[in-house]
């Protein structure tokens, strides 16, 4: 600068300088990038940017993973509650941006709310990333204490559970199978089984518990591991032995592939889900190699349902067992106690074993009774739900002359009795 008296004022020289370079590199950065100005813009991108401003400047909007749904709340509003973002909300915004003066394509809008640009929401893992640190209170053992049970190891196969409920949705590097262990509650009608298993998640997350679980349809069954935290497999005994084997393949997996409606290729989804079920029936396992995946708790009074657990110190205590690297796998003899356990709960299928285990041959001091085949049958009936009360008399009595029972039988006028005593 050559003007006697401006180039006298070094901050003033400066500021020159750095504006006339800035404006340089600018230029220079234009050049290089390509960039073009804002004239030479077409049309609809103009139109699409201004969508996105105005969505982002009146709405909050994310995509909730466990659903796929994506959800809306307006910054304005004083309900702040997020909803979810249907079509009939979809078109409502579109008409309320042309009623601003823009021209607002619904592919627009559409292809913004489906797209990465929105917030990727995880219900469960924010809940766990706001839990306060546990106070050491053992919580695990005051929920297990609400069970009245003589399952010697519940508490700890709960403790198990639970660690491996969290780890499940953390998706941790420690989780290489799916939260595969499963408690089953077994107990008579009315006891609180169903109402013990809705409590146990914290009132946030109950919408994604679910008690319907569709064996007969593999989409269903899809969907369900990836979009719920806990099912309830309620009225187990109803499942059947092709079904119970399906189950102990999800409860292993640690991931869902399949392909979704109307996709073209097979993709990968994370699995949030783990698995609790009840019965009424008493011997409801079928499948004895499966039977190590479940924790049989035989219910013997009133479950405290009462919902008032401390949701975040529960969790907040499996989380700590989690992080810690405590075990929450049953190791070898671990499994074998536990099949041991289950013995009891697995179903007969063979009619042998149901008439050694409901009647025996009575002593030398014992008074007997004479019992005809359809008083047997209707024993078998009540005590065992996969007895079919058509089985033929002829059938019943060739289980009944097994060498192992030796029974004493008599012939009638039309029919045979047997000497008997219930178990």
């Amino acid at each position: 600068m050559l003007h006697p008296v401006l180039n006298r004022d070094k901050m003033l020289v400066e500021k020159i300088f750095q504006t006339v370079y800035s404006v340089t590199e600018q230029e220079d950065y234009r050049e290089k990038h390509k960039i073009k100005p804002l004239k030479s813009v077409p049309e609809d991108t103009i139109q699409a940017m201004k969508t996105e401003i105005f969505l982002n400047s009146n709405f909050d909007m994310r995509k909730n993973l466990l659903t796929g749904v994506a959800e809306y709340r307006e910054k304005f509003s004083n309900d702040q509650r997020f909803k979810p973002l249907t079509e009939d909300v979809r078109n409502d915004m579109t008409l309320r941006a042309t009623e601003l003066g823009l021209k607002a394509w619904d592919r627009n809008v559409n292809r913004f709310i489906d797209s990465t640009r929105i917030e990727q929401f995880d219900p469960i893992n924010t809940w766990l990333d706001q839990l306060p640190k546990w106070d050491g209170h053992d919580y695990i053992a005051e929920l297990a204490a609400r069970v009245p049970t003589s399952q010697p190891h519940w508490p700890k196969y709960l403790r198990y559970w639970l660690m491996g409920m969290v780890g499940q949705w953390r998706e941790s590097d420690k989780q290489l199978t799916g939260n595969a262990l499963t408690p089953l509650l077994i107990g008579r009608q009315g006891c609180g089984k169903t109402r013990f298993c809705k409590i146990i998640l914290p009132p946030e997350l109950r919408d994604y518990y679910n008690d319907k679980l569709n064996f007969k349809n593999e989409f269903d069954l899809n969907i369900a591991l990836t979009s719920f935290a806990l099912i309830n497999i309620d009225e187990f005994d109803k499942t059947t032995s092709s079904q119970q084997i399906v189950l102990k393949y999800l409860l292993s997996s640690s991931d869902v592939k399949f392909r979704p409606p109307y996709g073209k290729t097979i993709k990968l989804y994370r699995r949030y889900t783990s698995f609790i079920g009840t019965t009424n029936q008493m011997k409801p396992l079928v499948d004895p190699t499966g039977s190590r995946r479940f924790v049989c708790v035989g219910v013997e009074g009133n479950i405290d349902f009462s919902d008032t657990l401390n949701h975040e110190q529960l969790f907040a205590q499996a989380l700590y067992l989690f992080n810690k690297g405590e075990r929450f796998w049953l190791n070898d003899d671990e499994i074998k106690q536990l099949m041991a356990e289950n013995e009891p709960f697995q179903k007969l299928n063979d009619l042998v074993e149901m008439i050694g285990e409901s009647f025996r041959r009575p002593k030398e001091t014992e008074q007997g009774k004479w019992w005809s085949l359809g008083d047997i049958s209707q024993v078998l009936a009540t005590r065992y739900a996969n007895f079919d009360p058509e089985t033929p008399f002829q059938k019943i009595g060739n289980a009944l002359n097994d060498v192992q029972f030796n029974f004493k039988s008599k012939r009638k006028t039309n029919h045979m009795e047997y000497w008997l005593i219930e178990k």
